[in-house]
C-alpha cells in the first residue's frame, strides 16, 4: 500500500499544473501550453523580436529580389543588343 501511494506522490509531481496557468513573462493573461507557457500576445511578439534579430544579408526575401533585378537586367540588356545588332 504504501509502494502505490508513493508511486502516484511521483506522478503528481512530474505532472503540470491541472488549472489555468498566467503568461510566463508576467503580462497578466493566460497562457496555453501551445504557446511555450506564454498568451498569444506575449508568443507573437517574442516570435517577431527573434525573426527580427536573425534576419541576414542572405535571407529569402533579399535572395529572391536580387533574381528580380537580375532577370530584369537581363531582359533590358537582351533589347539593347538587339537593338544594337539592327543598326549594325
Amino acid at each position: 500500500m504504501e509502494s502505490n501511494r508513493a508511486g502516484s506522490r511521483e506522478m503528481q509531481a512530474q505532472s503540470p499544473p491541472s488549472g489555468p496557468m498566467l503568461c510566463r513573462t508576467g503580462c497578466g493573461f493566460y497562457a496555453h501550453s501551445a504557446f511555450d507557457g506564454m498568451c498569444s500576445k506575449c508568443y507573437k511578439d517574442h516570435n517577431v523580436n527573434s525573426s527580427a534579430s536573425s534576419t541576414s544579408t542572405n535571407s529569402p526575401s533579399l535572395i529572391a529580389k536580387g533574381s528580380i533585378l537580375a532577370f530584369v537586367f537581363l531582359v533590358f540588356f537582351k533589347i539593347f543588343m538587339s537593338q544594337i545588332e539592327k543598326k549594325v
